[in-house]
């Protein structure tokens, strides 16, 4: 719809577009989409910014591995946020988070494995290139 005034700003319930054809969104910053996984994975440009869930009975009951790709496979911007949240259940499965290269990506912080029985989250951020914090 126009905005009333004659000035060729256009406003719609997700944009507004100015004559110019610049675009701003209206859509909300802070929403999130839900990637779940249920066996080893390796994060993807659709994580970026957004949660990955592994539920409860996923890789069935064996370890299982998030990786974090070398940016040479995937260059996700430094600052780049990703959640992951988990339960790790009692099926006696385990998650690690690991670099898909050899050596590369260096992760640094909560790297440890999350244990059986586990719930929880650790949040990925990339510092600089191929180096990310694990909290």
């Amino acid at each position: 719809m126009q905005d009333g005034t004659g000035s060729g700003i256009t406003v719609s319930a997700t944009e507004i577009t100015f004559p110019d054809s610049t675009t701003i969104s209206t859509a909300p910053t802070n929403a999130k989409s839900v990637n779940t996984q249920t066996a080893t994975y390796t994060l993807a440009a659709t994580d970026t910014n957004n949660i990955v869930y592994v539920p409860a009975g996923s890789g069935g009951g064996m370890a299982m591995n998030i990786y974090v790709p070398e940016d040479i496979t995937y260059n996700f911007a430094i600052g780049t946020i990703i959640t992951l949240c988990y339960d790790t259940g009692s099926s006696g499965g385990s998650i690690d988070i690991t670099s898909a290269g050899a050596g590369s990506p260096t992760l640094i912080g909560n790297t440890g494995t999350i244990s059986s029985g586990t719930v929880g989250q650790r949040t990925l951020t990339k510092l600089a290139a191929n180096f990310w914090l694990i909290s």
